[in-house]
């Protein structure tokens, strides 16, 4: 009764297997949606008086940059066994999400992100999952033994096919910004003889100003007029010898 209870716990986890192996060439061509993230800039006008900052790097909150990829999910282990170079190895297939790798007229490759184990102690492999046209399962599985993007793969036919789910999959970088010490400020300095005036200084990360990036611009000054400084994009309304009336169309980075 022992026995018969390990041969099924064993038939269970070995989902899928074969002998037929061919050699396939499989280049990247899918990759993933980079969208940055927006700045978020109040849409009102400033006012400041001279001697007052109007832009501060850092000074406004920005979005994550989102990265979007096409994902195939699988969630049951699947130990997949090939005949490769006189030897049975067994893939150990984990729940994983596997990302969109490459599309052609048969359909779609979908790769594993990390490698594998395999019951080779020594070799772990990279390994994705075939889905052809029109179909929902995965019905072959390819793989190398290269952690760079090598296109050489060997494929093999499943005696069983995957199931798994066809998403869309999210990721968030870490690059959010907002409410940090300034680096940099552009200050109003009026406005005299048609030109208007403003003070541009860098600063160090104590907080101190660095004097040899510091800058005085002069620009021809007109009402409504939208002005570009450093990567900074302002519009002006109104500007004398005492205040200035503006909208920030981009901050200063």
């Amino acid at each position: 009764m022992f026995k018969k209870s390990i041969l099924i716990s064993s038939l269970f986890i070995i989902s899928a297997c074969s002998t037929e192996i061919k050699t396939i060439r499989i280049p990247k061509n899918i990759v993933a949606t980079n969208t940055p993230g927006k700045i978020l800039i109040p849409k009102y006008k400033n006012t400041a008086r001279v001697g007052e900052e109007i832009l501060t790097a850092g000074e406004y909150k920005k979005e994550a940059t989102t990265i979007k990829y096409e994902a195939f999910n699988i969630d049951e282990q699947h130990n997949i066994t090939a005949q490769h170079r006189r030897k049975s190895i067994t893939f150990h297939v984990q729940p994983a999400d596997f990302l969109l790798y490459h599309t052609n007229e048969y359909g779609s490759y979908y790769k594993a992100k990390e490698s594998i184990k395999t019951s080779e102690k020594s070799d772990k492999a990279y390994i994705g999952l075939f889905i052809p046209m029109g179909k929902t399962e995965a019905t072959d599985m390819f793989w190398n033994w290269n952690p760079v993007n090598d296109p050489n793969f060997y494929q093999i036919k499943l005696i069983e096919p995957i199931k798994g789910i066809k998403n869309t999959k999210f990721q968030f970088l870490n690059d959010r910004y907002g409410s940090i010490a300034p680096s940099a400020t552009i200050t109003y300095a009026g406005v005299s003889n048609g030109e208007i005036h403003f003070v541009y200084n860098e600063f160090t990360n104590d907080g101190f100003i660095r004097p040899s990036f510091k800058q005085e611009v002069s620009l021809d000054y007109k009402p409504n007029k939208v002005y570009a400084f450093k990567n900074a994009l302002f519009k002006v309304y109104k500007a004398d010898s005492i205040n200035i009336s503006f909208e920030i169309l981009r901050p200063l980075d």
